[in-house]
Formats: structure tokens, sequence, C-alpha cells
């Protein structure tokens, strides 16, 4: 009861500095969740464009059926491949014969279509291997010719991709140190303005808990309301964002994760610059 009174107390003698407590983390956390957005997003990108990732290998010439069978099933056995799929020549040429009403077979010389392999690569072979690496490894199996990947583009967006997650990595940390800081500045700056009142506190034989605790019960709070708040706008944005961006909203936003980290974070940085804080002050205190 008595650290609720001093809880009240402070809110009241600094109410100013309070809002701005609670600025200072809804601004922190609402940065630190745009990263976290972004992070999501340019992973699930990502994943959508590794499953994207696949080639046609042609076989040589003159093979038969089922030499050409086999040599699928020992393009299918290769680590980098994830599922692959077996192009018959002679059901290309009556598809082709049927969609352009002409007999090919009728004309042509024998078939001159190739059997081909159409396969889609691992996420991890896709992500790691260059295509030079993909190509040595393919042209390993036997009786396989020319290998066509299509996948250039795919390749450069990727690295755009890798390159903006350093970003968003880099821009979290430093954004972490800024709240931080914000927290910090205000909290110094309440303690400041009753620091003579928590000398008063000490010299009259006052548990020090009274003085330490209410500041970080304080800064909890308003931290966790920030991210109360923060969680509510982003589910609502994302609701209305994803459909017609054409994303899962569970996809890019994970409310359990954000609500987790947020009082987390609050918590813990309350407690770490409310402490950090009074011992600035020399209002230093042993626990009791």
């Amino acid at each position: 009861m008595l650290i609720l009174k001093e809880l009240l107390r402070s809110f009241k003698v600094a109410r100013y500095q309070v809002v701005f407590t609670f600025l200072s983390y809804f601004i922190g956390l609402s940065l630190i969740f745009l990263s976290y957005l972004t992070f999501r997003l340019s992973n699930h990108l990502e994943e959508e464009l590794l499953s994207r990732f696949s080639f046609v290998v042609f076989l040589e010439d003159g093979l038969k059926k089922d030499e050409a069978v086999e040599v699928y099933n020992n393009i299918k056995k290769l680590e980098i491949v994830d599922q692959a799929s077996f192009i018959d020549r002679d059901s290309v040429l009556k598809n082709l014969s049927a969609q352009a009403n002409e007999n090919f077979e009728a004309f042509l010389d024998g078939n001159p279509i190739p059997y081909s392999v159409s396969a889609s690569l691992k996420k991890e072979a896709a992500g790691n291997y260059t295509k030079d690496d993909l190509n040595k490894v393919i042209s390993s199996v036997k009786n396989t010719g020319e290998i066509v990947f299509d996948q250039d583009m795919l390749r450069t967006i990727l690295l755009n991709l890798s390159k903006v997650k350093i970003t968003v990595y880099t821009l979290s940390v430093i954004l972490f140190f800024i709240t931080l800081y914000l927290v910090y500045a205000t909290t110094l700056l309440i303690l400041k303005n009753r620091a003579d009142e928590f000398e008063t506190m000490k010299l009259v034989g006052a548990n020090i808990t009274k003085i330490k605790l209410p500041f970080i019960i304080l800064n909890s709070v308003l931290g966790i309301a920030a991210t109360l708040l923060l969680t509510y706008l982003f589910s609502y944005l994302a609701v209305i964002i994803s459909p017609s961006a054409g994303f899962n909203t569970e996809t890019i936003l994970n409310t359990k994760e954000l609500l987790a980290g947020g009082i987390a974070y609050s918590i813990i940085t309350s407690a770490l610059i409310s402490l950090y804080a009074l011992r600035q002050l020399n209002i230093k205190f042993t626990l009791n």
C-alpha cells in the first residue's frame, strides 16, 4: 500500500515527465516493432522466392525412354533437388500437335524434342549455391545436356533482401539504445525533481525499497501500456493492409511475440534504467 501511494505521488508530482516517458516508450517501441515487421516480411518474401527456384535439364539425344527415366531418377536423388518431374518427349510432341492443330509426326523425321527433367531446388541450395555450382552438381549426372535456369532476377532480389535484413538488424540495435536513453533521461529528470525529498526520506530511515520500487513499477506500467496500444494498432493495420498486399496476417505479424517481447523489454529496461538513474543521483542502497 505504501509503495502504491508513493507510485501515485510520483505520477502526480511529475505527470508531464510521466507522459513524456510513455511517449518515449511508445516511439521507441513503435520503431522497434516496425523493424521486427520488416524483418518478418523480408523472411517471408525470401521463403517465397526460394520456393520458386527451379531448372530444366535437357537430356542427351538418342536416349531410350528407360535410359531417360534412369537419368531422371538420378537427378531426383541429388541433394540439391527438392522435387522433380519427368517430361516425356512423345507427350510434348502430341501436345504441340494438338495445340497447333497440325500432325507434326506426319512430316517430321522422328521426334526432335529431347527428353527433359523439370526440378525445383531445396531452399538451402537455392540460397547458397551459385549458378556455376548448380551446373557442376547437375552435370555430374551422366547423359545430362543443357541446363536452363531462369532465376537471375530472383537471385538479385534475394541479394537485396539480405542487405535489407542487415540494415534492419543494425537499425534495431540503434533504436534499442535510443529508446533506453529517452526513458533514462526522463526518469533522471523525475528523480532530480524529487532528489531533496528522497534524501529526507533516507535521513529519517525510510526503507530504500520505497524509493526505488515505485519508479521500476511506474516505468514498467508505462512500457507495458505502450506495448498493448502498439500491438492493437499494428494488428488493426495488418488486418487492413495484408489482404490487399496478398499476405496472410499471421505471416507478418505474431501478436504473441510482440506482446511478450514488448512486456519483457519494458520490465527489464525499466528496472535497469531506474536503478542506474538512482545511482547517478548518488541515491545508493543495498538490497534489504
